[in-house]
């Protein structure tokens, strides 16, 4: 019962159930970041199990936004698979449902910060590696926010290309045609 009332709400709502879990499952871990780095600033000690539980909690969140943005994207094809087929033969007479405005260009909104943080994190890695070879230390704190953005980024480009994917077969499935370019 409980998992027929969480797919019909994921089903018809998936950025409300998944993009609100993801921003709080985010925030808490952000806050969470926050204080270990306050501690961390105060007493140059680092509280490992909270570390690690606020880059759980971040990339818990990041997995549940983006999984509610291609989700969506994964309803509105079936909108598009159901018009065209409703229509037979000519899906330009259909009703047009067309992929939501605000995941127009996918590849710069999620692909580009996603790309930027990939970036980010190996530098960090490359970092962590210098410090290593020089103290023969680990800077464990570092090498926590590297692997972390490493995650985010690779998770944000991912999802850059299904949506990508998703809204070109939509285009191509209701007929539009309408290629954007430099998605």
């Amino acid at each position: 019962m409980i998992n027929s009332m969480v797919r019909l709400v994921a089903e018809r709502r998936p950025l409300l159930v998944f993009g609100i879990s993801g921003i709080v499952l985010l925030l808490s871990g952000l806050v969470l970041g926050v204080r270990v780095l306050d501690v961390h600033r105060r007493a140059h000690a680092l509280h490992v199990g909270e570390a690690l539980v606020s880059v759980s909690l971040c990339i818990a969140g990041a997995m549940a936004v983006c999984a509610g943005l291609v989700l969506r994207m994964v309803r509105e094809l079936r909108d598009a698979v159901s018009a065209v087929q409703e229509a037979g033969a000519r899906p330009q007479d259909a009703a047009q449902p067309s992929p939501p405005a605000e995941l127009d260009w996918p590849l710069v909104l999620f692909g580009v910060p996603g790309t930027l943080l990939l970036l980010a994190g190996l530098a960090g890695g490359v970092w962590v590696l210098d410090i290593f070879r020089r103290a023969h230390a680990l800077s464990l704190g570092l090498a926590l926010i590297s692997v972390s953005l490493c995650i985010a980024g690779e998770m944000a480009w991912l999802t850059s290309v299904v949506l990508h994917a998703l809204r070109e077969l939509i285009l191509d499935l209701t007929g539009s045609g309408e290629k954007v370019t430099g998605t």
